[in-house]
């Protein structure tokens, strides 16, 4: 059987190697692995690897909330041009039907 510190530096040397390659699904299990079987007693490399880990699933997380919030404001000003461009046909709509101070019917005077 090999050793906790064997297997400790297997899990630290692993999370940093996730975070450097960028794999964050991998970085959030082997974080969750760390911080459930090493999170007592740690080195300052330790401590430095799982700061850096913890930050970059917090990049992950605000760069998953910047892109919703984006897709959200177009969807949004898709539909605000979309409604001015019936706010400005909106006149000439109801003129058509017989309504508004164009119409002929004289109910505007």
């Amino acid at each position: 059987m090999r050793g906790q510190a064997e297997v400790r530096r297997e899990l630290f040397s692993g999370l940093e190697e996730a975070v450097a390659a960028g794999n964050t699904e991998q970085v959030r299990q082997l974080l969750v692995r760390t911080n459930a079987t090493a999170s007592h007693d740690r080195t300052d490399a330790e401590n430095a690897i799982a700061a850096e880990a913890s930050e970059h699933l917090a990049v992950f997380a605000r760069q998953g909330q910047a892109a919703a919030a984006a897709r959200l404001a177009e969807r949004e000003g898709i539909e605000a041009s979309r409604a001015a461009r019936r706010a400005q046909t909106l006149p000439a709509r109801l003129e058509k039907g017989g309504i508004g101070p164009n119409c002929g019917c004289g109910s505007w005077s």
